[in-house]
């Protein structure tokens, strides 16, 4: 089914694009202690077992959503994921 393999080239993508921690400086916190303190860092966590994901996908497989219109959408935010990470955007 073509709009559930975009759907898991796009939750590849977006994996290969976080990573598995994004740091977090704090830049334009207005707190001082918290400017003052060591950078954090927050864990992404993948969007392939969230539980709308889930749902999603097996209304997709089930032919709930047009399959024609869903993997045109997941090919657009793939292409527009893929431009944003390239230009580091």
């Amino acid at each position: 089914m073509d709009a559930v393999k975009e759907l898991d080239q796009l939750i590849a993508t977006l994996d290969g694009a976080v990573g598995h921690t994004v740091a977090a400086n704090g830049a334009g916190d207005a707190i001082e202690r918290m400017l003052e303190a060591p950078d954090r860092a927050t864990r992404v966590r993948s969007l392939r077992d969230s539980p709308a994901l889930v749902r999603f996908r097996a209304e997709l497989v089930r032919g709930a959503v047009r399959t024609d219109t869903a993997a045109r959408s997941l090919r657009l935010v793939r292409q527009l994921v893929r431009t944003l990470v390239a230009t580091g955007g």
